[in-house]
């Protein structure tokens, strides 16, 4: 069960101000409310439950002062310092570092700001990244540049010019490929594809069934974020608007926790005006991601829009979205109820609320957070082209549509992000009628089934009843491809019909199947089994630019070939599966990073 304090990064609980609103308040409720966190569950609807909140604790402590911590000019001025150092010894990434910090943290309209923008087209222009160069001249000129130095920045631009002007464009790798695309838009859903349909019942909800056979490779998904909240410990390396890495930054113009990788991203980043305000506040509430997301939710929209929500429609799939009622607990209950209560109170000091806006806008916020809770989706990417470098979490979102697939431990689909988009690919063949599902968290065969279902049950509030957890009992997974272990599995797929129906006997040349009667010597399969783990090991060394999206249906197609051949599960099929999607996830990250490196 989650806590009222969720994991978040390192928060520090221990300001003043927020010991008596958090501490004093918060803490405490959450702590001690005893038979009125029963009430809670109670109630018929969220307005009734909110209402009777406020009527059991009407000595709720104002939310503190906004201790809004600006820009720091003497820090803007150390970062620029220790910069020009290393510009002087040549370690240029060491000062593009220093002086991007050095413009996080400069005042609007200061000369230090201008100094750093044109400082850092310095480097720019040293590692050959011009255009980038020309877009810090003409902010630094932007912010009063001082003009006895303006002859030197203005030949800088004029070489800058000079050389993006003389150059021959140049077809990088990433110039081939092709954001990936449904083929066919299903009209109800744009983001699917048509192949596949919603449907609903009452055990399962709204799931997803394909409409028409989709082979293995192929595109069903492709969406992007309807709110995204970026990793608070990534603020300055990623776009708190996009999440893509940033390479040059652009600045708030008040604040200097957060950075944009644009201008675009930054003028698009329209909730920021109030977020800016209360991140002090907000880091020092111990809240985690859903309660960042839910205000997010909130922020995205103008004030006068989110009024007119329930109206006109634009939160219809987050207020449907499953959240599982009948588990409704009172701790939970309790969280959500003063968590609404916190996130309403900062929106009234911001002036996004109005002091009566708060009866209608704390109930939309406590269906947020339980929709919130079971249907988000973490975005991981990798940061870098190193073989070496782990994948980040770098954000956590809403998608629509991506919330209506359901759980399988032995799913037939998997995911990968592509800037914010996360992209659903068929893993293996689905046919018309079976259900498109994905893998909410531990997956089949790796943890044992009553593994499996605890932890589901306690994350996702659902007994699993997908079917391989209605298989008993659990598959043995092969540690060792070889004859013996194939004599020791007996039943595998058969080459011929594809149906799990062929047994091998030890020793025997020939085996039958017991589906189409096909005879297969077992040595020739363990061959055939081999000869494909190492091609699909093989394309481990083809990433780059040789390894292309197109290359996607073709590895799967492998994978599907050894689970033809040596049956479901077993180790090497889930080595190949993990390969493969090793492989796209890296090759989506690469895209990303290349794209963003102007030269």
């Amino acid at each position: 069960m989650a806590t009222f304090h969720e994991d978040f990064d390192d928060f520090n609980t221990n300001s003043k101000e927020w010991q008596k609103y958090g501490g004093g308040c918060i803490s405490s409720l959450y702590n001690n409310l005893g038979s009125d966190a029963e009430t809670f569950v109670q109630c018929k609807d969220n307005k009734e439950q909110y209402t009777r909140f406020l009527q059991c604790h009407d000595a709720w402590y104002p939310v503190p002062e906004l201790s809004f911590q600006e820009k720091s000019l003497e820090e803007a001025e150390q970062y620029k310092s220790i910069g020009n150092s290393y510009f002087a010894k040549g370690a240029y990434e060491d000062a593009l570092g220093l002086y991007k910090q050095s413009i996080l943290n400069a005042p609007k309209k200061s000369e230090t700001l201008a100094i750093s923008y044109a400082n850092r087209s310095a480097v720019f222009f040293k590692l050959e990244k011009f255009e980038y160069a020309l877009l810090d001249i003409e902010a630094a000129i932007k912010e009063d540049y001082p003009e006895d130095k303006l002859d030197k920045l203005l030949l800088r631009k004029e070489m800058c010019l000079k050389v993006i002007s003389a150059r021959k464009p140049i077809k990088k790798s990433f110039d081939k490929y092709e954001d990936p695309k449904v083929t066919r838009a299903n009209l109800m859903c744009p983001a699917l594809s048509d192949k596949v349909q919603v449907q609903v019942s009452e055990k399962a909800g709204r799931y997803l069934i394909a409409k028409e056979d989709i082979p293995v490779g192929e595109i069903i998904l492709v969406e992007e974020p309807f709110v995204l909240v970026q990793i608070r410990s990534l603020y300055r390396i990623t776009c708190h608007y996009c999440s893509s890495l940033i390479e040059r930054a652009v600045p708030c113009d008040l604040c200097a926790k957060i950075a944009f990788c644009s201008e675009n991203c930054k003028n698009s980043a329209t909730f920021h005006s109030y977020e800016c305000q209360l991140l002090d506040l907000l880091f020092d509430s111990g809240l985690g991601k859903d309660a960042f997301i839910g205000l997010r939710l909130m922020t995205r929209y103008s004030p006068d829009r989110v009024m007119n929500a329930l109206k006109d429609g634009v939160y219809s799939a987050i207020l449907e979205a499953e959240y599982h009622p009948e588990f409704k607990e009172r701790t939970e209950e309790a969280r959500i109820v003063i968590t609404s209560k916190f996130l309403t109170d900062v929106l009234k000091k911001v002036n996004f609320l109005k002091d009566n806006d708060e009866i209608h806008v704390a109930p939309l916020i406590m269906q947020f957070l339980r929709s919130i809770r079971f249907n988000k989706l973490t975005v991981d990417k990798f940061l870098s082209h190193d073989p070496e470098e782990e994948m980040y979490d770098v954000a956590v979102g809403m998608y629509n549509t991506f919330n209506l697939i359901n759980h399988s431990c032995d799913p037939n689909v998997f995911n990968y992000f592509l800037r914010n988009n996360v992209i659903l690919v068929a893993k293996r063949p689905i046919k018309a009628g079976d259900e498109v599902a994905f893998c909410y968290g531990p997956r089949y065969p790796a943890v044992p089934k009553d593994e499996r279902r605890k932890e589901l049950q306690r994350d996702f509030q659902f007994f699993c009843e997908c079917a391989v957890c209605t298989k008993d009992p659990d598959v043995k997974i092969v540690q060792n491809l070889n004859l013996k272990s194939f004599t020791q599995r007996r039943l595998f797929c058969c080459p011929s019909c594809y149906k799990l129906g062929l047994r091998i006997k030890q020793d025997s040349r020939t085996s039958i199947c017991k589906e189409c009667n096909n005879s297969i010597n077992p040595k020739a399969l363990l061959h055939q089994c081999q000869n494909l783990i190492k091609k699909i090991e093989g394309v481990n060394t083809r990433i780059g630019d040789v390894f292309d999206f197109k290359d996607v249906p073709v590895l799967l197609s492998l994978v599907k070939d050894f689970g033809d051949v040596a049956g479901w599960p077993s180790e090497y099929g889930l080595k190949a599966e993990e390969i493969v999607m090793y492989l796209i996830r890296r090759l989506g990250s690469s895209q990303e990073i290349s794209a963003s490196d102007i030269n």
